[in-house]
Protein backbone atom coordinates (compact mmCIF):
# COMPACT_ATOMS: atom_id res chain seq x y z
CA UNK A 1 0.00 0.00 0.00
CA UNK A 2 2.86 2.39 0.59
CA UNK A 3 4.28 1.95 -2.72
CA UNK A 4 1.58 2.49 -4.24
CA UNK A 5 0.61 5.46 -2.21
CA UNK A 6 4.37 6.83 -3.13
CA UNK A 7 3.91 5.82 -6.80
CA UNK A 8 0.64 8.23 -6.72
CA UNK A 9 2.64 11.17 -5.34
CA UNK A 10 5.08 10.59 -7.80
CA UNK A 11 2.38 10.59 -10.73
CA UNK A 12 1.02 13.50 -9.19
CA UNK A 13 4.24 15.74 -8.32
CA UNK A 14 5.13 14.56 -12.35
CA UNK A 15 1.93 16.28 -13.88
CA UNK A 16 2.20 19.26 -11.96
CA UNK A 17 5.82 20.05 -13.26
CA UNK A 18 4.58 19.47 -16.70
CA UNK A 19 1.85 21.78 -16.01
CA UNK A 20 4.28 24.28 -14.58
CA UNK A 21 6.65 23.92 -17.52
CA UNK A 22 4.09 24.10 -19.72
CA UNK A 23 2.73 27.54 -18.43
CA UNK A 24 6.08 28.78 -17.75
CA UNK A 25 7.51 28.45 -20.98
CA UNK A 26 4.36 28.82 -22.95
CA UNK A 27 3.45 32.40 -22.17
CA UNK A 28 6.64 34.28 -23.98
CA UNK A 29 5.33 37.77 -25.88
CA UNK A 30 6.51 37.31 -29.30
CA UNK A 31 8.81 40.06 -30.74
CA UNK A 32 9.28 40.38 -34.52
CA UNK A 33 13.11 39.78 -35.33
CA UNK A 34 14.16 42.87 -37.49
CA UNK A 35 17.67 42.81 -40.17
CA UNK A 36 19.27 46.12 -41.23
CA UNK A 37 18.59 45.89 -45.36
CA UNK A 38 21.87 47.72 -45.44
CA UNK A 39 24.01 45.10 -43.27
CA UNK A 40 24.56 41.37 -44.77
CA UNK A 41 23.24 38.51 -43.21
CA UNK A 42 25.46 35.83 -42.65
CA UNK A 43 23.78 32.08 -42.08
CA UNK A 44 26.28 28.97 -41.98
CA UNK A 45 28.69 30.09 -44.36
CA UNK A 46 26.52 31.86 -46.62
CA UNK A 47 26.47 35.27 -47.12
CA UNK A 48 23.03 37.67 -47.65
CA UNK A 49 21.73 40.89 -48.38
CA UNK A 50 18.14 42.30 -48.74
CA UNK A 51 18.80 45.15 -51.14
CA UNK A 52 18.26 44.49 -54.92
CA UNK A 53 21.58 42.78 -56.09
CA UNK A 54 22.56 45.07 -58.30
CA UNK A 55 23.24 48.11 -55.98
CA UNK A 56 26.95 48.55 -55.88
CA UNK A 57 26.40 49.23 -52.32
CA UNK A 58 26.01 45.52 -51.62
CA UNK A 59 28.70 43.88 -53.05
CA UNK A 60 31.24 46.54 -51.21
CA UNK A 61 29.48 45.98 -47.86
CA UNK A 62 29.68 41.60 -48.69
CA UNK A 63 32.77 41.78 -49.91
CA UNK A 64 33.84 43.53 -46.02
CA UNK A 65 31.88 41.11 -44.22
CA UNK A 66 31.86 37.41 -45.88
CA UNK A 67 34.25 35.30 -47.31
CA UNK A 68 35.34 35.91 -51.83
CA UNK A 69 33.85 32.23 -51.61
CA UNK A 70 30.97 32.61 -50.09
CA UNK A 71 27.36 32.57 -52.03
CA UNK A 72 25.33 35.88 -52.39
CA UNK A 73 21.77 35.89 -52.14
CA UNK A 74 19.00 38.23 -51.78
CA UNK A 75 15.86 37.99 -49.02
CA UNK A 76 13.67 34.91 -50.39
CA UNK A 77 16.90 32.91 -51.41
CA UNK A 78 18.14 33.71 -47.28
CA UNK A 79 14.47 32.77 -46.57
CA UNK A 80 14.27 29.52 -48.50
CA UNK A 81 17.89 28.42 -46.94
CA UNK A 82 17.08 29.21 -42.89
CA UNK A 83 13.53 27.37 -43.34
CA UNK A 84 14.87 24.58 -44.87
CA UNK A 85 17.06 23.75 -41.49
CA UNK A 86 15.97 21.09 -39.70
CA UNK A 87 14.09 22.70 -36.85
CA UNK A 88 13.39 20.64 -33.19
CA UNK A 89 12.20 22.58 -30.32
CA UNK A 90 9.82 21.42 -27.34
CA UNK A 91 7.18 19.60 -27.99
CA UNK A 92 3.81 17.78 -25.88
CA UNK A 93 1.40 14.87 -26.31
CA UNK A 94 4.71 12.20 -26.96
CA UNK A 95 4.38 8.96 -26.00
CA UNK A 96 5.78 8.41 -22.41
CA UNK A 97 9.45 8.95 -22.13
CA UNK A 98 11.41 6.47 -20.53
CA UNK A 99 11.59 5.93 -17.01
CA UNK A 100 8.43 8.61 -16.55
CA UNK A 101 4.94 9.49 -17.39
CA UNK A 102 6.38 12.51 -18.39
CA UNK A 103 4.70 13.15 -21.98
CA UNK A 104 6.52 17.16 -23.27
CA UNK A 105 9.89 18.15 -23.03
CA UNK A 106 8.87 21.52 -22.00
CA UNK A 107 11.32 23.85 -19.70
CA UNK A 108 14.07 21.00 -19.58
CA UNK A 109 14.57 19.14 -23.39
CA UNK A 110 16.39 22.54 -24.94
CA UNK A 111 20.27 21.48 -24.67
CA UNK A 112 18.76 17.90 -26.09
CA UNK A 113 17.07 19.51 -28.82
CA UNK A 114 20.17 21.87 -29.38
CA UNK A 115 21.83 18.59 -29.84
CA UNK A 116 19.60 17.13 -32.11
CA UNK A 117 19.94 20.02 -34.33
CA UNK A 118 23.63 20.13 -34.68
CA UNK A 119 23.61 16.80 -35.66
CA UNK A 120 20.86 16.67 -37.95
CA UNK A 121 22.54 19.79 -39.72
CA UNK A 122 25.64 17.96 -39.88
CA UNK A 123 23.97 15.03 -41.29
CA UNK A 124 22.46 17.30 -44.16
CA UNK A 125 25.96 18.77 -44.78
CA UNK A 126 27.40 15.16 -45.06
CA UNK A 127 24.46 13.81 -47.67
CA UNK A 128 22.98 16.53 -49.05
CA UNK A 129 26.18 19.15 -49.08
CA UNK A 130 25.41 22.89 -48.32
CA UNK A 131 23.97 24.19 -51.23
CA UNK A 132 20.99 21.93 -50.90
CA UNK A 133 17.33 23.65 -49.98
CA UNK A 134 14.12 21.59 -49.30
CA UNK A 135 11.72 21.88 -52.08
CA UNK A 136 8.35 22.21 -50.00
CA UNK A 137 10.12 25.05 -47.73
CA UNK A 138 8.52 28.20 -49.02
CA UNK A 139 5.25 26.37 -48.77
CA UNK A 140 5.21 26.15 -45.46
CA UNK A 141 2.78 28.48 -42.80
CA UNK A 142 4.55 31.11 -41.13
CA UNK A 143 5.61 29.91 -37.68
CA UNK A 144 4.49 32.86 -35.69
CA UNK A 145 1.09 32.70 -36.89
CA UNK A 146 -1.48 31.31 -34.47
CA UNK A 147 -2.32 28.35 -37.22
CA UNK A 148 0.86 26.71 -36.29
CA UNK A 149 -0.37 24.38 -34.11
CA UNK A 150 0.50 21.07 -32.18
CA UNK A 151 -2.38 19.31 -35.17
CA UNK A 152 -0.12 21.09 -38.03
CA UNK A 153 2.79 19.97 -36.49
CA UNK A 154 1.87 16.18 -36.64
CA UNK A 155 0.45 16.45 -40.03
CA UNK A 156 3.69 17.99 -41.51
CA UNK A 157 5.65 15.12 -39.66
CA UNK A 158 3.00 12.43 -40.49
CA UNK A 159 3.44 13.57 -44.36
CA UNK A 160 7.47 13.15 -44.28
CA UNK A 161 7.07 9.72 -42.32
CA UNK A 162 4.92 9.10 -45.35
CA UNK A 163 5.32 5.27 -47.28
CA UNK A 164 7.39 7.43 -50.00
CA UNK A 165 10.40 7.41 -47.48
CA UNK A 166 13.58 5.41 -47.75
CA UNK A 167 14.12 2.32 -44.91
CA UNK A 168 15.05 3.67 -41.50
CA UNK A 169 18.91 2.42 -40.86
CA UNK A 170 20.37 4.55 -43.38
CA UNK A 171 19.99 6.68 -46.81
CA UNK A 172 18.48 4.64 -49.60
CA UNK A 173 20.39 3.01 -52.25
CA UNK A 174 20.64 5.24 -55.77
CA UNK A 175 18.94 2.47 -57.51
CA UNK A 176 16.05 2.13 -55.82
CA UNK A 177 14.98 5.74 -55.96
CA UNK A 178 15.96 6.86 -59.04
CA UNK A 179 12.99 8.78 -60.83
CA UNK A 180 12.38 9.53 -64.74
CA UNK A 181 13.30 12.30 -66.67
CA UNK A 182 16.79 14.28 -66.67
CA UNK A 183 19.58 13.86 -64.13
CA UNK A 184 18.99 16.77 -62.59
CA UNK A 185 15.28 15.64 -61.50
CA UNK A 186 16.67 12.46 -60.59
CA UNK A 187 19.41 13.63 -58.22
CA UNK A 188 16.81 16.24 -56.85
CA UNK A 189 14.70 13.22 -56.51
CA UNK A 190 16.80 11.35 -54.42
CA UNK A 191 18.08 13.92 -52.10
CA UNK A 192 14.04 14.29 -51.09
CA UNK A 193 14.37 10.64 -49.86
CA UNK A 194 17.38 11.28 -48.55
CA UNK A 195 16.02 14.22 -46.42
CA UNK A 196 12.80 12.63 -45.64
CA UNK A 197 14.75 9.16 -44.25
CA UNK A 198 16.65 12.08 -42.15
CA UNK A 199 13.73 13.51 -40.66
CA UNK A 200 12.53 10.37 -39.55
CA UNK A 201 15.46 9.80 -37.58
CA UNK A 202 14.86 12.82 -35.11
CA UNK A 203 11.32 11.63 -34.74
CA UNK A 204 9.55 11.99 -31.40
CA UNK A 205 8.63 8.11 -30.84
CA UNK A 206 10.39 5.54 -29.26
CA UNK A 207 11.47 3.94 -32.78
CA UNK A 208 13.19 6.86 -34.00
CA UNK A 209 16.99 6.24 -33.88
CA UNK A 210 17.96 9.71 -33.00
CA UNK A 211 14.70 10.68 -31.46
CA UNK A 212 13.61 12.23 -27.83
CA UNK A 213 13.11 8.96 -26.47
CA UNK A 214 16.40 6.99 -27.63
CA UNK A 215 18.51 9.88 -26.15
CA UNK A 216 16.97 9.89 -23.09
CA UNK A 217 16.89 5.85 -22.41
CA UNK A 218 20.79 6.42 -23.88
CA UNK A 219 20.90 9.25 -20.92
CA UNK A 220 19.28 6.91 -17.81
CA UNK A 221 22.80 4.83 -18.46
CA UNK A 222 24.71 7.85 -17.31
CA UNK A 223 22.10 8.59 -14.50
CA UNK A 224 20.20 11.32 -16.22
CA UNK A 225 16.32 11.12 -16.35
CA UNK A 226 13.39 12.36 -18.17
CA UNK A 227 12.84 15.99 -16.90
CA UNK A 228 16.25 16.22 -15.10
CA UNK A 229 18.60 18.82 -16.85
CA UNK A 230 20.72 18.15 -19.26
CA UNK A 231 24.05 19.96 -19.52
CA UNK A 232 26.68 20.15 -22.94
CA UNK A 233 29.22 17.14 -22.04
CA UNK A 234 26.30 14.90 -21.43
CA UNK A 235 24.20 15.58 -24.27
CA UNK A 236 27.50 15.26 -26.51
CA UNK A 237 28.20 11.80 -24.73
CA UNK A 238 24.60 10.69 -25.62
CA UNK A 239 24.80 11.17 -29.09
CA UNK A 240 28.57 10.02 -29.47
Amino acid sequence: MENKGSDEVETLKTKFVSVWHNVKYSWALKSKTSFSRNSPVLLLGKCYHFKAEDDDSVAEACSEACDEDSVVGNVEAFRKDFTSRVWLTYREELPPLPGSTLTSDCGWGCMLRAGQMMLAQALILHFLGRDWTWSEAMALQPLDTETWTTSAAKRLVASLQGPSRPPEHGPPPPLQTQAPGSAEEADAHLKEMYHRSLVSWFGDSPSAQLGLHRLIRTGMTMGKQAGDWYGPAVVAHILK
